[in-house]
């Protein structure tokens, strides 16, 4: 028979309050909204206007240059996860399975 779950701390029962739950940590746990700026995607939903702004011009004109790692198929999916995994791959690692519609020339591209 198992034993019954216990938190790692003495119980508060018999001391005029209700014996703790395994689940009362939850709440006291933070909640999101009380930390404001604790996450990247709040810093980048702030800075993303100023940040296109400002790039944008500089990807259009040439003086500024990403990498990509593109590999072909979608056979290749399970060898691609693992060499971003290991960090084995350059820039951002794409895996394209069908024609790029915004390369300049291709149909349909903008």
């Amino acid at each position: 028979m198992a034993a019954e779950w216990r938190p790692p701390y003495p119980s508060s029962a018999g001391h005029g309050r209700a014996k703790a739950s395994r689940w009362s940590w939850i709440r006291k746990a933070p909640v999101v909204s009380e930390a404001p700026g604790l996450f990247a995607r709040d810093y980048v939903a702030s800075h993303h206007d100023a940040f296109l702004a400002e790039v944008a011009p500089l990807v259009a004109s040439g003086r500024l240059k990403y990498r990509e790692d593109i590999r072909q198929g979608l056979e290749n999916i399970p060898a691609c996860f693992a060499e971003m995994l290991r960090g084995d791959n350059f820039g951002k690692m794409i895996v394209q399975v069908g024609a790029d519609p915004t390369a300049r020339g291709a149909a349909g591209a903008v």
